[in-house]
This record gives C-alpha cells, sequence and structure tokens, in this order.
C-alpha cells in the first residue's frame, strides 16, 4: 500500500524523536529514554490504527469514550462538591501539583493522573456527544445533549479554562461545517457568533461566590489582563519555545520537556504547547516537520468533515478540542486517542506513490545508460 504524506511525516517524527533519546544536552540516557515514552509513544498509535482499526472499531472506541466521560464527570463532580477519598487526599499531598489548588480549592481530576488530563478527556467526551446531537437518530441526539451536558457542566467546575475553549471551539467548528453548503455555513457561523457574544457578555457580568467558577468567570472575561488570565503566559511559552528551536536547532532532547528531566535530575522546560514543545524538544528540524504535520492533518480532517461522513466530522472536533495537546505523552489517554483518531484519516487520505516523479526523473537517464550497456556486454 502506498503511503501518504502524513504517513511519511510521522515515520520522519519518530525518527528525529528516537535520535533526541541520545542528544547530550539533556543530561543522560535515561532522561531521553524516559521522553521516548511521552513523545514516542501516542505516534505509534497511528502506525497500529493504520493496521488493524477500521469505522466499526472506531465508532466502538468513541462510544466507549463517550460513555467514560460521563461516568468520570460524574466522579469528578463527586469529588468537587462532596471531597475526596482519603487516598486521593494522600495522593494530593504527595505529588503536590500546583496547578490543582485554584483559589485554596483543589479543583478535580476524577480517575486521571492530574487535572489536566481530567479536562482533556471531558473535552474529547463532549466533541463525540455533540456528534450525536449532529448525526444521530432521535434517541442519540438525546443522550448526546444530556452527557455532552454533564462533561459540560464538570469541565467548567473542574475549572479548566484553556479546555472549555477548546471544547467550546470544537462544537463551534463541527456546527459550521455540518450544515453542509457554503451559504448554511456562513449563516450558522454568524447565527453562532451571535450566540457566543451573548454568552461572553452575560459571563463578563456574572457574580459568583464558588472559586472554581469564579476562576473560569474572570479568566474568560478578562482574556488580556495577566493578573486575571494566564493567556498571556501561555502565549509568551509558545514563541519563546518555538525561538528556542532555531537558537538550538539541534534542539535540548526529549526529557527537557517532560517530566523525565525533572525525575532523572535534568531540567523540566515544558512550554504546555505541543508545537512549542516539539521545537525545544527536537530543535528547528523537528518542529518544523511536526508543524508540516499538524497542517496536512488538518487540511485533510476539513476535506473529509466537508464531504458529509460522520465520523470524519467527530475526528475533526476531537482534534480542535484536544488543540496544542495533540503530542503530549504525560496525558496518557487523550494523546493516544488523537493519534488514533488521526489513523483513521490516514486511511482515508490520498495515497502517493513509493518512487516520486522527481526521482523517476533522476534516475530514469542512470536507468537507461545501465540498460543499454548490458545489452551491449550481452550481445559481445
Amino acid at each position: 500500500m502506498d503511503d501518504t504524506r502524513i504517513f511519511r511525516l510521522t515515520r520522519w517524527l519518530i525518527f528525529i524523536d528516537l535520535l533526541q533519546a541520545a542528544n547530550p544536552k539533556q543530561g543522560g540516557l535515561s532522561v531521553g529514554l524516559g521522553g521516548v515514552i511521552f513523545y514516542v509513544v501516542p505516534l505509534f498509535w497511528l502506525i497500529l490504527g493504520r493496521q488493524y482499526v477500521d469505522e466499526r472499531w472506531l465508532k466502538r472506541i468513541m462510544g466507549t469514550v463517550f460513555v467514560i466521560g460521563v461516568l468520570v464527570s460524574l466522579y469528578g463532580l463527586k469529588q468537587t462538591f462532596y471531597g475526596f477519598f482519603p487516598f486521593e487526599q494522600q495522593w494530593v499531598d504527595i505529588v503536590n501539583i500546583t496547578s490543582l489548588n485554584v483559589n485554596g480549592l483543589i479543583r478535580a481530576f476524577s480517575t486521571f493522573s492530574s487535572g489536566q488530563e481530567y479536562s482533556q478527556y471531558l473535552a474529547t467526551g463532549i466533541a463525540i456527544g455533540w456528534l450525536y446531537v449532529l448525526k444521530g437518530r432521535t434517541p442519540m441526539k438525546v443522550i448526546g445533549v444530556v452527557g455532552t451536558g454533564i462533561m459540560g457542566y464538570a469541565i467548567i467546575m473542574a475549572s479548566a479554562r484553556g479546555t472549555i475553549v477548546t471544547a467550546a471551539t470544537a462544537i463551534v467548528i463541527m456546527t459550521i461545517m455540518h450544515a453542509g453548503t457554503v451559504r448554511g455555513r456562513v449563516v450558522m457561523g454568524i447565527l453562532l457568533g451571535t450566540v457566543l457574544t451573548f454568552v461572553y457578555i452575560k459571563i463578563a457580568h456574572m457574580h459568583t461566590s464558588n472559586p472554581l467558577v469564579t476562576h473560569v468567570v474572570v479568566g474568560l472575561a478578562n482574556p488580556l489582563n495577566s493578573q486575571d488570565s494566564s493567556l498571556a503566559g501561555h502565549s509568551g511559552s509558545l514563541f519563546s519555545g518555538i525561538l528556542d528551536g532555531f537558537k538550538m536547532p539541534i534542539g535540548h532532547g526529549l526529557g527537557s520537556t517532560t517530566t523525565a528531566g525533572s525525575k532523572f535530575g535534568s531540567a523540566n522546560g515544558g512550554t504546555e504547547v505541543d508545537v512549542s514543545n516539539m521545537f525545544v524538544s527536537d530543535g528547528a528540524v523537528g518542529g518544523v516537520v511536526y508543524l508540516i504535520l499538524l497542517v496536512f492533518v488538518a487540511i485533510e480532517a476539513f476535506r473529509q468533515a466537508h464531504s458529509r461522513k460522520t465520523l470524519a466530522l467527530g475526528v475533526l472536533g476531537i482534534f480542535v478540542a484536544n488543540a496544542g495537546q495533540w503530542v503530549n505523552g504525560e496525558l496518557y489517554s487523550t494523546a493516544s486517542l488523537v493519534w488514533l483518531f488521526v489513523s483513521y484519516l490516514e486511511r482515508q487520505a490520498p495515497r502517493i506513490p513509493h518512487v516520486s516523479q522527481r526521482e523517476v526523473f533522476l534516475t530514469k537517464p542512470i536507468l537507461t545508460l545501465s540498460s543499454a550497456h548490458h545489452a551491449k556486454m550481452h550481445k559481445h
């Protein structure tokens, strides 16, 4: 089977990542091998999905993720309103993750290893739930609305501002693409823009005594205020990480942006966004390869969603909901899911021959001369 550009770029990225495992800048081979777990393993899900996952299995996986999303949402809401079990509180005390603390309250993390992974999983479940709302029959539409509502409420109570934005964006883009015609999409875009403006105004004037909700409201209402929102900090980390990749073209190694660095005595210089993390870890070459890969995947996702394929619309929503966290192996469940869904797009993408036209152009004269020489020798 001929390759696609997505698959070829993924193989190149895996190759670059494996080379970076031995990067001397990161403080030892153990750090690099630890980084391989976080960077390379998610990418291998594309290869596994390419070989073994068809549309039937992908539908089953989506349904499973949706059901689990509802269940972990309920458990997370239990943590929010009724507190943690003793073993959970011990874990919080041991790991001492500062991001879990919001104005003195510990945000929910449900059954996951971090609050971020919990919220990213909910965003993935919301995209799948909204797919059921848009494309399912009446019973599935009802289930999708209820499930999406539960997960949406849970993600708000988890006080995950960035993930709330990406999940809402996924819903908007999926709804617009579902419209089908250009005119319908324009009308839907205007309608959704009006609704979002109204919602934003209501959020900006909302008053609540719950610290978790206040954290969300204040941050979303004042995104450019560095005291109320972390947007400026995240943007600064993104651009500085990309710049660092050009300053250090060979990269700092895979462990430099993961917990493998801090675990094995090196520094953890993660930028919290996959693109800039790739520039820091793999240098300019790896960062550019990953960026081009993202562009090709995005183009293919929109192309297939435009063709009105049900699964493609859901995959597009999942990609948007997890924007900036596609290659983040520390989000153990969601990073694997993203690349498993990329494998679906890759299976449908246009194939390119193993031998390109340029290679034929360059090698044809050599092959012609070789054939002529062989014929001449055979004649003699």
